[in-house]
Protein backbone atom coordinates (compact mmCIF):
# COMPACT_ATOMS: atom_id res chain seq x y z
CA UNK A 1 0.00 0.00 0.00
CA UNK A 2 1.49 3.33 -1.07
CA UNK A 3 1.98 5.94 1.61
CA UNK A 4 -0.54 8.77 1.69
CA UNK A 5 0.83 11.93 0.09
CA UNK A 6 0.28 14.11 3.18
CA UNK A 7 1.99 11.55 5.44
CA UNK A 8 5.04 11.36 3.17
CA UNK A 9 5.39 15.15 3.05
CA UNK A 10 4.94 15.48 6.81
CA UNK A 11 7.50 12.74 7.45
CA UNK A 12 10.13 14.43 5.28
CA UNK A 13 9.67 17.98 6.60
CA UNK A 14 13.36 18.21 7.58
CA UNK A 15 14.72 17.19 4.18
CA UNK A 16 16.02 20.66 3.30
CA UNK A 17 19.69 19.90 3.99
CA UNK A 18 20.06 21.81 7.25
CA UNK A 19 20.50 18.62 9.25
CA UNK A 20 21.94 15.19 8.67
CA UNK A 21 18.77 13.15 9.09
CA UNK A 22 18.68 9.46 9.98
CA UNK A 23 15.30 7.78 9.39
CA UNK A 24 14.22 4.58 11.06
CA UNK A 25 11.10 2.44 10.56
CA UNK A 26 10.19 0.46 13.68
CA UNK A 27 8.54 -2.44 11.84
CA UNK A 28 11.86 -4.15 11.12
CA UNK A 29 13.31 -3.56 14.59
CA UNK A 30 16.04 -1.23 15.82
CA UNK A 31 19.56 -2.13 14.60
CA UNK A 32 22.30 -1.90 17.21
CA UNK A 33 24.13 0.91 15.43
CA UNK A 34 21.14 3.20 15.89
CA UNK A 35 21.75 3.19 19.64
CA UNK A 36 25.37 4.27 19.19
CA UNK A 37 24.44 7.64 17.73
CA UNK A 38 24.34 10.78 19.81
CA UNK A 39 21.96 12.98 17.81
CA UNK A 40 21.30 16.66 18.34
CA UNK A 41 17.63 15.78 18.74
CA UNK A 42 15.16 12.98 18.06
CA UNK A 43 11.76 13.36 16.41
CA UNK A 44 9.15 10.77 17.34
CA UNK A 45 6.80 10.96 14.37
CA UNK A 46 3.11 10.13 14.49
CA UNK A 47 3.81 6.99 12.44
CA UNK A 48 5.96 5.80 15.35
CA UNK A 49 3.72 6.94 18.19
CA UNK A 50 0.78 5.23 16.48
CA UNK A 51 2.10 1.82 17.52
CA UNK A 52 0.40 2.44 20.87
CA UNK A 53 -2.72 1.04 19.15
CA UNK A 54 -1.02 -2.24 18.19
CA UNK A 55 -1.89 -5.41 20.06
CA UNK A 56 1.82 -6.05 20.58
CA UNK A 57 2.54 -2.49 21.71
CA UNK A 58 4.19 -3.70 24.93
CA UNK A 59 6.84 -5.46 22.86
CA UNK A 60 7.60 -2.32 20.86
CA UNK A 61 7.55 -0.23 24.04
CA UNK A 62 10.21 -2.43 25.62
CA UNK A 63 12.21 -2.60 22.40
CA UNK A 64 12.53 1.20 22.22
CA UNK A 65 13.03 1.94 25.92
CA UNK A 66 16.65 2.83 25.08
CA UNK A 67 15.41 6.12 23.58
CA UNK A 68 15.12 7.47 27.12
CA UNK A 69 18.89 7.18 27.54
CA UNK A 70 19.67 9.48 24.61
CA UNK A 71 20.92 12.72 26.15
CA UNK A 72 19.22 15.09 23.73
CA UNK A 73 15.88 16.85 23.24
CA UNK A 74 13.09 14.55 22.08
CA UNK A 75 10.22 16.09 20.13
CA UNK A 76 6.96 14.18 19.74
CA UNK A 77 4.53 14.70 16.85
CA UNK A 78 1.49 12.68 17.94
CA UNK A 79 -1.84 12.75 16.14
CA UNK A 80 -5.19 11.25 17.11
CA UNK A 81 -4.11 12.21 20.62
CA UNK A 82 -7.55 11.36 22.02
CA UNK A 83 -7.06 7.69 21.12
CA UNK A 84 -5.30 5.85 24.00
CA UNK A 85 -4.44 9.28 25.41
CA UNK A 86 -3.28 8.08 28.84
CA UNK A 87 -1.04 5.46 27.27
CA UNK A 88 0.44 8.14 25.02
CA UNK A 89 1.02 10.48 27.97
CA UNK A 90 2.70 7.76 30.04
CA UNK A 91 4.87 6.73 27.11
CA UNK A 92 6.03 10.29 26.41
CA UNK A 93 6.97 10.71 30.06
CA UNK A 94 8.74 7.35 30.07
CA UNK A 95 10.83 8.33 27.02
CA UNK A 96 11.69 11.67 28.63
CA UNK A 97 10.14 13.67 25.77
CA UNK A 98 10.91 17.37 26.13
CA UNK A 99 8.42 18.92 23.70
CA UNK A 100 5.14 17.96 22.03
CA UNK A 101 3.78 19.42 18.81
CA UNK A 102 0.08 18.94 19.51
CA UNK A 103 -2.84 19.37 17.13
CA UNK A 104 -4.87 20.96 19.93
CA UNK A 105 -4.89 24.12 22.00
CA UNK A 106 -4.31 24.60 25.71
CA UNK A 107 -7.87 23.86 26.88
CA UNK A 108 -7.92 20.49 25.12
CA UNK A 109 -4.34 19.68 26.15
CA UNK A 110 -5.31 19.91 29.80
CA UNK A 111 -7.70 17.03 29.13
CA UNK A 112 -5.31 15.03 26.96
CA UNK A 113 -2.15 15.53 29.06
CA UNK A 114 -3.29 16.22 32.65
CA UNK A 115 -0.01 15.07 34.18
CA UNK A 116 2.32 16.70 31.63
CA UNK A 117 0.55 19.91 30.65
CA UNK A 118 2.49 22.08 33.12
CA UNK A 119 5.85 20.29 32.93
CA UNK A 120 6.36 19.76 29.19
CA UNK A 121 6.78 22.18 26.32
CA UNK A 122 3.89 22.34 23.87
CA UNK A 123 3.45 23.94 20.47
CA UNK A 124 0.17 23.90 18.57
CA UNK A 125 0.57 22.50 15.08
CA UNK A 126 -1.54 21.30 12.16
CA UNK A 127 -2.22 17.74 11.06
CA UNK A 128 -0.75 18.48 7.63
CA UNK A 129 1.03 21.20 5.69
CA UNK A 130 1.44 22.52 2.17
CA UNK A 131 4.64 21.50 0.42
CA UNK A 132 5.78 24.59 -1.57
CA UNK A 133 7.56 22.38 -4.11
CA UNK A 134 4.44 20.31 -4.74
CA UNK A 135 2.35 23.48 -4.89
CA UNK A 136 4.63 25.00 -7.53
CA UNK A 137 4.55 21.82 -9.62
CA UNK A 138 0.76 21.64 -9.32
CA UNK A 139 0.25 25.25 -10.44
CA UNK A 140 1.64 24.47 -13.88
CA UNK A 141 -1.01 21.82 -14.54
CA UNK A 142 -4.00 23.35 -12.74
CA UNK A 143 -7.31 22.50 -14.39
CA UNK A 144 -9.94 25.23 -14.68
CA UNK A 145 -13.16 24.57 -12.77
CA UNK A 146 -15.24 24.66 -15.96
CA UNK A 147 -13.12 21.89 -17.49
CA UNK A 148 -13.38 19.40 -14.62
CA UNK A 149 -15.42 16.25 -15.33
CA UNK A 150 -17.20 16.15 -11.94
CA UNK A 151 -19.08 18.66 -9.84
CA UNK A 152 -18.41 16.87 -6.51
CA UNK A 153 -15.63 14.37 -5.65
CA UNK A 154 -15.00 12.68 -2.31
CA UNK A 155 -13.33 9.68 -0.73
CA UNK A 156 -13.60 8.52 2.87
CA UNK A 157 -13.51 5.28 4.80
CA UNK A 158 -16.09 4.29 7.38
CA UNK A 159 -14.48 4.97 10.72
CA UNK A 160 -15.21 2.62 13.64
CA UNK A 161 -17.87 3.60 16.14
CA UNK A 162 -15.26 4.43 18.79
CA UNK A 163 -14.47 7.67 16.93
CA UNK A 164 -17.93 8.81 18.00
CA UNK A 165 -20.63 10.69 16.15
CA UNK A 166 -18.06 13.05 14.67
CA UNK A 167 -16.20 10.12 13.15
CA UNK A 168 -19.44 8.95 11.54
CA UNK A 169 -19.68 12.28 9.71
CA UNK A 170 -16.78 11.20 7.46
CA UNK A 171 -18.95 8.69 5.63
CA UNK A 172 -22.27 10.17 6.73
CA UNK A 173 -21.72 13.26 4.61
CA UNK A 174 -21.08 11.07 1.58
CA UNK A 175 -24.32 9.18 2.09
CA UNK A 176 -26.25 12.39 2.72
CA UNK A 177 -24.94 14.24 -0.33
CA UNK A 178 -24.54 11.69 -3.12
CA UNK A 179 -28.15 10.88 -4.10
CA UNK A 180 -29.59 14.41 -3.62
CA UNK A 181 -26.66 15.82 -5.64
CA UNK A 182 -27.32 13.45 -8.52
CA UNK A 183 -31.04 14.20 -8.34
CA UNK A 184 -30.14 17.90 -8.60
CA UNK A 185 -28.23 17.21 -11.81
CA UNK A 186 -24.72 17.37 -10.35
CA UNK A 187 -22.03 14.95 -11.53
CA UNK A 188 -20.45 13.07 -8.62
CA UNK A 189 -17.59 10.70 -7.88
CA UNK A 190 -18.22 9.88 -4.21
CA UNK A 191 -17.24 6.64 -2.47
CA UNK A 192 -16.61 5.27 1.00
CA UNK A 193 -15.44 1.85 -0.19
CA UNK A 194 -11.92 0.84 0.84
CA UNK A 195 -11.13 -0.48 -2.64
CA UNK A 196 -11.76 3.01 -4.06
CA UNK A 197 -9.16 4.62 -1.79
CA UNK A 198 -6.61 6.73 -3.68
CA UNK A 199 -3.00 6.94 -2.47
CA UNK A 200 0.11 8.86 -3.41
CA UNK A 201 0.37 11.62 -6.01
CA UNK A 202 -2.80 10.43 -7.75
CA UNK A 203 -4.77 11.97 -4.88
CA UNK A 204 -4.24 15.55 -6.07
CA UNK A 205 -5.30 14.60 -9.59
CA UNK A 206 -8.46 13.06 -8.15
CA UNK A 207 -9.31 16.20 -6.15
CA UNK A 208 -8.65 18.30 -9.25
CA UNK A 209 -11.17 16.23 -11.21
CA UNK A 210 -14.04 17.92 -9.34
CA UNK A 211 -15.20 21.52 -9.04
CA UNK A 212 -16.03 20.86 -5.40
CA UNK A 213 -15.41 18.39 -2.63
CA UNK A 214 -17.16 17.73 0.69
CA UNK A 215 -15.87 16.99 4.17
CA UNK A 216 -15.65 17.66 7.88
CA UNK A 217 -12.94 18.45 10.40
CA UNK A 218 -10.63 15.59 11.27
CA UNK A 219 -10.73 14.19 14.78
CA UNK A 220 -13.07 12.51 17.20
CA UNK A 221 -15.83 13.29 19.68
CA UNK A 222 -14.54 10.57 22.06
CA UNK A 223 -11.74 10.51 24.65
CA UNK A 224 -10.59 6.90 24.99
CA UNK A 225 -7.84 7.06 27.60
CA UNK A 226 -6.69 3.42 27.55
CA UNK A 227 -8.79 1.84 24.81
CA UNK A 228 -11.63 0.78 27.10
CA UNK A 229 -14.35 2.28 24.90
CA UNK A 230 -12.90 0.63 21.83
CA UNK A 231 -12.85 -2.74 23.61
CA UNK A 232 -16.45 -2.38 24.80
CA UNK A 233 -17.67 -1.53 21.31
CA UNK A 234 -15.74 -4.41 19.75
CA UNK A 235 -17.29 -6.76 22.30
CA UNK A 236 -20.79 -5.49 21.46
CA UNK A 237 -20.24 -5.89 17.72
CA UNK A 238 -18.78 -9.37 18.16
CA UNK A 239 -22.04 -10.39 19.82
CA UNK A 240 -24.24 -8.49 17.34
CA UNK A 241 -22.45 -7.26 14.17
CA UNK A 242 -25.62 -5.51 12.95
CA UNK A 243 -25.72 -2.96 15.76
CA UNK A 244 -26.14 0.61 14.54
CA UNK A 245 -24.19 3.53 15.96
CA UNK A 246 -27.30 4.80 17.77
CA UNK A 247 -27.80 1.42 19.40
CA UNK A 248 -24.19 1.34 20.56
CA UNK A 249 -24.52 4.91 21.81
CA UNK A 250 -27.46 3.96 24.05
CA UNK A 251 -25.43 1.15 25.66
CA UNK A 252 -22.47 3.34 26.61
CA UNK A 253 -22.22 5.79 29.55
CA UNK A 254 -23.73 9.23 29.09
CA UNK A 255 -21.23 11.79 27.84
CA UNK A 256 -18.87 9.32 26.17
CA UNK A 257 -19.47 11.07 22.82
CA UNK A 258 -19.36 14.69 23.98
CA UNK A 259 -15.79 15.84 23.25
CA UNK A 260 -14.59 18.21 20.51
CA UNK A 261 -11.15 17.05 19.45
CA UNK A 262 -11.49 18.55 15.96
CA UNK A 263 -8.85 20.01 13.65
CA UNK A 264 -8.25 20.91 10.04
CA UNK A 265 -7.28 17.93 7.88
CA UNK A 266 -4.50 17.72 5.26
CA UNK A 267 -7.14 17.09 2.61
CA UNK A 268 -8.67 20.52 3.29
CA UNK A 269 -5.35 22.13 2.40
CA UNK A 270 -5.01 19.83 -0.61
CA UNK A 271 -8.40 21.04 -1.84
CA UNK A 272 -7.18 24.63 -1.43
CA UNK A 273 -4.01 23.78 -3.39
CA UNK A 274 -6.06 22.41 -6.30
CA UNK A 275 -8.52 25.35 -6.29
CA UNK A 276 -11.36 23.01 -5.45
CA UNK A 277 -14.38 24.59 -3.75
CA UNK A 278 -15.15 22.92 -0.42
CA UNK A 279 -18.50 22.11 1.14
CA UNK A 280 -17.69 21.46 4.79
CA UNK A 281 -19.52 20.73 7.99
CA UNK A 282 -19.52 23.96 10.02
CA UNK A 283 -16.48 24.16 12.30
CA UNK A 284 -13.38 26.06 13.35
CA UNK A 285 -10.85 24.24 11.13
CA UNK A 286 -7.96 25.24 13.40
CA UNK A 287 -8.65 28.89 12.62
CA UNK A 288 -7.41 28.46 9.04
CA UNK A 289 -10.66 28.32 7.04
CA UNK A 290 -13.47 30.89 7.25
CA UNK A 291 -17.06 29.90 6.30
CA UNK A 292 -18.64 31.52 3.22
CA UNK A 293 -15.23 32.88 2.31
CA UNK A 294 -13.02 29.79 2.07
CA UNK A 295 -15.74 27.13 2.04
CA UNK A 296 -19.51 26.64 1.80
CA UNK A 297 -20.82 25.66 5.26
CA UNK A 298 -23.13 22.65 5.69
CA UNK A 299 -24.95 22.16 8.98
CA UNK A 300 -24.15 19.02 10.96
CA UNK A 301 -27.73 17.79 10.55
CA UNK A 302 -27.62 18.54 6.77
CA UNK A 303 -30.74 20.73 7.11
CA UNK A 304 -29.42 23.27 4.57
CA UNK A 305 -28.30 20.67 2.01
CA UNK A 306 -30.75 21.83 -0.69
CA UNK A 307 -29.44 25.38 -0.38
CA UNK A 308 -25.85 24.17 -0.60
CA UNK A 309 -26.55 22.10 -3.73
CA UNK A 310 -28.16 25.16 -5.35
CA UNK A 311 -24.98 27.14 -4.65
CA UNK A 312 -22.88 24.44 -6.33
CA UNK A 313 -24.70 25.05 -9.62
CA UNK A 314 -23.15 28.51 -9.73
CA UNK A 315 -19.80 27.64 -11.33
CA UNK A 316 -18.39 31.18 -11.11
CA UNK A 317 -19.33 31.68 -7.45
CA UNK A 318 -17.75 28.35 -6.46
CA UNK A 319 -14.62 29.20 -8.41
CA UNK A 320 -14.42 32.53 -6.58
CA UNK A 321 -14.54 30.77 -3.20
CA UNK A 322 -11.78 28.39 -4.32
CA UNK A 323 -9.65 31.27 -5.66
CA UNK A 324 -10.09 33.26 -2.44
CA UNK A 325 -8.99 30.27 -0.35
CA UNK A 326 -5.99 29.75 -2.66
CA UNK A 327 -4.85 33.37 -2.29
CA UNK A 328 -5.51 33.86 1.39
CA UNK A 329 -4.86 30.46 2.97
CA UNK A 330 -1.74 29.58 1.00
CA UNK A 331 -0.39 33.07 1.60
CA UNK A 332 0.23 32.26 5.27
CA UNK A 333 3.52 30.62 6.22
CA UNK A 334 1.73 28.83 9.09
CA UNK A 335 0.31 26.25 6.66
CA UNK A 336 3.53 25.49 4.77
CA UNK A 337 5.90 22.61 5.41
CA UNK A 338 8.87 24.88 6.31
CA UNK A 339 6.81 26.08 9.30
CA UNK A 340 6.66 22.53 10.67
CA UNK A 341 10.42 22.20 10.21
CA UNK A 342 11.04 25.47 12.05
CA UNK A 343 8.70 24.48 14.89
CA UNK A 344 10.66 21.24 15.31
CA UNK A 345 14.00 23.08 15.29
CA UNK A 346 12.72 25.68 17.73
CA UNK A 347 11.54 22.95 20.06
CA UNK A 348 14.95 21.29 19.82
CA UNK A 349 16.81 24.61 20.20
CA UNK A 350 19.40 23.43 17.70
CA UNK A 351 19.98 26.06 14.98
CA UNK A 352 21.61 25.23 11.69
CA UNK A 353 23.26 22.07 10.45
CA UNK A 354 25.24 19.84 12.79
CA UNK A 355 26.80 16.43 12.36
CA UNK A 356 25.62 13.41 14.33
CA UNK A 357 28.60 12.31 16.48
CA UNK A 358 29.13 8.81 17.78
CA UNK A 359 28.70 8.12 21.48
CA UNK A 360 31.98 6.20 21.54
CA UNK A 361 34.98 8.46 22.22
CA UNK A 362 37.19 7.08 19.43
CA UNK A 363 35.84 9.19 16.56
CA UNK A 364 32.62 10.26 14.87
CA UNK A 365 30.30 7.55 13.65
CA UNK A 366 31.42 6.30 10.26
CA UNK A 367 28.92 5.24 7.61
CA UNK A 368 30.38 2.41 5.54
CA UNK A 369 31.32 3.43 2.01
CA UNK A 370 30.83 0.13 0.22
CA UNK A 371 29.43 -0.79 -3.18
CA UNK A 372 26.02 -1.18 -1.56
CA UNK A 373 25.34 2.15 0.23
CA UNK A 374 24.35 0.64 3.57
CA UNK A 375 23.15 2.53 6.60
CA UNK A 376 25.20 0.58 9.12
CA UNK A 377 27.28 2.85 11.35
CA UNK A 378 30.12 1.05 13.06
CA UNK A 379 32.13 1.38 16.26
CA UNK A 380 35.40 0.04 14.89
CA UNK A 381 37.31 -1.02 11.81
CA UNK A 382 36.92 -4.64 12.87
CA UNK A 383 33.14 -4.31 12.88
CA UNK A 384 33.25 -2.53 9.52
CA UNK A 385 35.33 -5.32 8.02
CA UNK A 386 33.00 -8.01 9.38
CA UNK A 387 29.95 -6.21 8.00
CA UNK A 388 31.52 -5.72 4.56
CA UNK A 389 32.50 -9.39 4.53
CA UNK A 390 28.90 -10.43 5.12
CA UNK A 391 27.76 -8.23 2.26
CA UNK A 392 30.32 -9.66 -0.18
CA UNK A 393 29.45 -13.20 0.90
CA UNK A 394 25.80 -12.48 0.11
CA UNK A 395 26.79 -11.31 -3.36
CA UNK A 396 28.96 -14.37 -3.91
CA UNK A 397 26.20 -16.68 -2.71
CA UNK A 398 23.67 -15.04 -5.04
CA UNK A 399 25.98 -15.46 -8.04
CA UNK A 400 26.73 -19.08 -7.10
CA UNK A 401 23.03 -19.96 -6.93
CA UNK A 402 22.26 -18.23 -10.22
CA UNK A 403 24.73 -19.18 -12.99
CA UNK A 404 22.81 -17.17 -15.56
CA UNK A 405 23.27 -14.01 -13.49
CA UNK A 406 26.95 -14.88 -13.02
CA UNK A 407 27.29 -15.20 -16.81
CA UNK A 408 25.78 -11.75 -17.31
CA UNK A 409 28.02 -10.18 -14.64
CA UNK A 410 31.09 -11.88 -16.16
CA UNK A 411 30.54 -9.80 -19.29
CA UNK A 412 31.14 -6.57 -17.36
CA UNK A 413 34.84 -6.14 -18.37
CA UNK A 414 33.89 -6.38 -22.06
CA UNK A 415 31.10 -3.82 -21.83
CA UNK A 416 31.84 -0.34 -23.17
CA UNK A 417 30.75 1.86 -21.56
CA UNK A 418 30.58 -0.18 -18.39
CA UNK A 419 28.09 0.49 -15.61
CA UNK A 420 29.89 1.33 -12.32
CA UNK A 421 31.04 -1.79 -10.48
CA UNK A 422 29.69 -0.30 -7.27
CA UNK A 423 26.21 -0.12 -8.80
CA UNK A 424 26.46 -3.61 -10.29
CA UNK A 425 27.44 -5.10 -6.92
CA UNK A 426 24.50 -3.27 -5.35
CA UNK A 427 22.12 -4.72 -7.94
CA UNK A 428 23.30 -8.27 -7.27
CA UNK A 429 23.09 -7.77 -3.50
CA UNK A 430 19.52 -6.51 -3.67
CA UNK A 431 18.48 -9.28 -6.05
CA UNK A 432 19.71 -11.72 -3.42
CA UNK A 433 17.67 -9.94 -0.73
CA UNK A 434 14.60 -10.00 -2.97
CA UNK A 435 15.00 -13.74 -3.42
CA UNK A 436 15.23 -14.19 0.35
CA UNK A 437 12.11 -12.11 0.92
CA UNK A 438 10.21 -14.03 -1.75
CA UNK A 439 11.20 -17.31 -0.12
CA UNK A 440 10.21 -16.15 3.38
CA UNK A 441 6.85 -14.80 2.19
CA UNK A 442 6.06 -18.11 0.51
CA UNK A 443 7.00 -20.17 3.57
CA UNK A 444 4.80 -18.46 6.13
CA UNK A 445 3.07 -15.29 7.35
CA UNK A 446 4.98 -12.02 7.14
CA UNK A 447 4.39 -8.39 8.10
CA UNK A 448 4.41 -7.47 4.42
CA UNK A 449 4.78 -9.06 1.00
CA UNK A 450 6.00 -8.15 -2.48
CA UNK A 451 3.53 -7.72 -5.31
CA UNK A 452 4.51 -7.72 -8.97
CA UNK A 453 3.17 -6.31 -12.20
CA UNK A 454 4.62 -5.41 -15.59
CA UNK A 455 4.05 -1.93 -17.04
CA UNK A 456 5.58 -0.93 -20.38
CA UNK A 457 8.29 -3.57 -20.14
CA UNK A 458 9.20 -2.81 -16.51
CA UNK A 459 8.67 -5.36 -13.73
CA UNK A 460 7.41 -3.23 -10.86
CA UNK A 461 7.84 -4.85 -7.45
CA UNK A 462 6.05 -3.22 -4.53
CA UNK A 463 6.35 -3.96 -0.81
CA UNK A 464 2.82 -4.02 0.60
CA UNK A 465 1.16 -4.41 4.00
CA UNK A 466 -2.24 -5.48 2.69
CA UNK A 467 -3.13 -9.22 2.59
CA UNK A 468 -1.27 -11.00 -0.25
CA UNK A 469 -3.16 -11.10 -3.54
CA UNK A 470 -2.28 -14.30 -5.50
CA UNK A 471 -3.03 -12.55 -8.79
CA UNK A 472 -0.22 -10.06 -8.06
CA UNK A 473 2.44 -12.60 -7.15
CA UNK A 474 3.17 -13.86 -10.67
CA UNK A 475 3.75 -12.15 -13.99
CA UNK A 476 3.43 -13.43 -17.53
CA UNK A 477 4.29 -10.38 -19.65
CA UNK A 478 7.86 -9.80 -20.94
CA UNK A 479 10.02 -7.19 -19.20
CA UNK A 480 13.54 -5.76 -19.51
CA UNK A 481 13.95 -3.85 -16.24
CA UNK A 482 13.15 -4.28 -12.54
CA UNK A 483 12.12 -1.48 -10.18
CA UNK A 484 11.49 -2.15 -6.49
CA UNK A 485 9.26 0.25 -4.53
CA UNK A 486 9.71 -0.41 -0.81
CA UNK A 487 8.40 3.01 0.31
CA UNK A 488 5.34 1.65 2.12
CA UNK A 489 7.69 -0.15 4.54
CA UNK A 490 10.78 2.06 4.63
CA UNK A 491 13.89 3.04 2.70
CA UNK A 492 16.09 0.17 3.87
CA UNK A 493 15.88 -3.57 4.42
CA UNK A 494 17.88 -5.91 6.69
CA UNK A 495 20.44 -8.02 4.87
CA UNK A 496 19.33 -11.07 6.85
CA UNK A 497 15.98 -11.77 8.48
CA UNK A 498 17.66 -12.93 11.69
CA UNK A 499 19.74 -9.77 12.18
CA UNK A 500 18.71 -6.15 11.70
CA UNK A 501 22.34 -5.13 11.04
CA UNK A 502 23.34 -4.06 8.46
CA UNK A 503 20.43 -2.33 6.75
CA UNK A 504 20.81 -2.16 2.96
CA UNK A 505 19.31 1.06 1.63
CA UNK A 506 17.21 1.71 -1.42
CA UNK A 507 16.99 5.41 -2.30
CA UNK A 508 15.75 8.13 0.07
CA UNK A 509 12.18 7.44 -1.02
CA UNK A 510 12.41 3.68 -0.66
CA UNK A 511 12.82 2.84 -4.36
CA UNK A 512 15.52 0.99 -6.27
CA UNK A 513 16.04 0.51 -10.01
CA UNK A 514 18.29 -2.34 -11.13
CA UNK A 515 19.90 -0.21 -13.84
CA UNK A 516 23.37 -1.79 -13.92
CA UNK A 517 21.90 -5.22 -14.61
CA UNK A 518 19.70 -3.70 -17.33
CA UNK A 519 22.70 -1.91 -18.89
CA UNK A 520 24.70 -5.15 -19.13
CA UNK A 521 21.74 -6.82 -20.77
CA UNK A 522 21.56 -4.29 -23.61
CA UNK A 523 24.18 -6.29 -25.53
CA UNK A 524 22.48 -9.63 -24.88
CA UNK A 525 18.71 -9.15 -24.33
CA UNK A 526 18.08 -12.90 -24.37
CA UNK A 527 20.53 -13.45 -21.50
CA UNK A 528 19.00 -10.56 -19.56
CA UNK A 529 15.53 -12.06 -19.96
CA UNK A 530 16.79 -15.36 -18.56
CA UNK A 531 18.31 -13.54 -15.59
CA UNK A 532 15.18 -11.57 -14.80
CA UNK A 533 12.97 -14.64 -15.16
CA UNK A 534 15.21 -16.37 -12.64
CA UNK A 535 14.32 -13.72 -10.05
CA UNK A 536 10.69 -12.97 -10.88
CA UNK A 537 8.16 -13.56 -8.08
CA UNK A 538 6.76 -17.07 -8.02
Amino acid sequence: MEMRLAVRQHLHALDDGREEVVYHNVIDGAPRWLRWLSPDYVVLHTTFLGIRWYEDFDRYRAQYAWLKRLACPKIALPQDEYDHSSILEDWLAELDVSHVLSCFGSSQRRVLYPALDSSMGFTKTLTGFVDPTALSALASRMTAASERPFDIVYRATKLPYWFGSHGQLKHGIAEAVEHPARAAGLRTDISTRWEDTIFGSNWLDFIMSGRATIGAESGSSVLDAVGTIQLRIKTMLAADPELTFDEVDRRLPAGWDSYTFFAISPRHLEAVMTKTCQVLIEGDYSGVLEPNRHYIPLRRNFSNLDEVLDRLHDVDACAEIADTAYREVLGHVEVTLPRLAEDIRRAARVPGRRKIPARVPIRVARTLRSPFSITATTRSRATAFATATRLWLTIASTLAKHPVLAELVAGWPRRNPRPPLRRLAGDVLRLGILERLRRETASGPAHWWISARVTEGVLQLRSEYSPPDPSRLTVTEPFTRIIWDHSAVGNSIPLASWDARPDVTLDDRGRYSFDAIAALGETDPALLTRVLRDFEPA
